[in-house]
């Protein structure tokens, strides 16, 4: 019987948290986050039902279509893919603690870009897999 078992460490670890570095902030804090990918089923299924409501109200993508998808990812992070935080400051440069209600309002907060850069790396699975090193992961991927 043929062995691959190699292929086990490019499993996504769903429910394991990792630090996304926001390095365009000052001090740069950083996000515990879980992946954005359907094996985060209460994220997934949260993503599902709300395009779903958007593709009934609007059949054309546009630019429109984009904003309401950023803007309903900017309610579901908070609640299902951001866990925690370091460095978060508020306007006086005070430490705010991690809780949902703040999560939301950072979040509301940060610029899109800067957001879209966190969402493509919580989209990504290689960046939930158990292999650290993507050289690892394409070499594995190649044999």
């Amino acid at each position: 019987m043929t062995d691959f078992s190699h292929l086990s460490k490019l499993q996504i670890e769903t429910d394991k948290t990792i630090t996304y570095d926001l390095e365009d902030l000052v001090g740069q804090p950083s996000l515990q986050v879980l992946p954005a990918t359907e094996g985060n089923k209460e994220y997934f299924n949260a993503a599902l039902k709300s395009q779903r409501k958007n593709r009934t109200s609007n059949k054309n993508i546009d630019a429109a279509f984009i904003q309401k998808g950023r803007a309903k990812d900017k309610e579901l992070y908070p609640k299902y893919i951001i866990k925690g935080w370091s460095g978060i400051l508020d306007t006086q440069g005070n430490a705010v603690e991690f809780s949902v209600e703040n999560a939301i309002e950072f979040i509301r907060a940060l610029p899109d870009y800067l957001f879209d850069d966190l969402r493509d790396f919580c989209q990504n699975p290689k960046n939930f897999t158990n292999v650290e090193d993507e050289e690892v992961v394409e070499e594995i991927i190649k044999n």
